[in-house]
């Protein structure tokens, strides 16, 4: 049941494009961050501090 609440593509000059999604729970107030990368290891899902 997570929400949506931002997307970015984000592209430098010197790196690939990265996609940028957060999320927040509605139930609980936790905020989610997915970064979409490829061949990358920090690729995925992340518990936003």
């Amino acid at each position: 049941m997570l929400r949506i609440t931002d997307t970015q593509r984000i592209k430098s000059p010197s790196a690939r494009a990265i996609t940028v999604s957060t999320f927040s729970c509605p139930t609980c107030g936790a905020r989610w961050v997915y970064r979409d990368e490829k061949n990358v290891d920090n690729q995925g899902w992340s518990l936003e501090a």
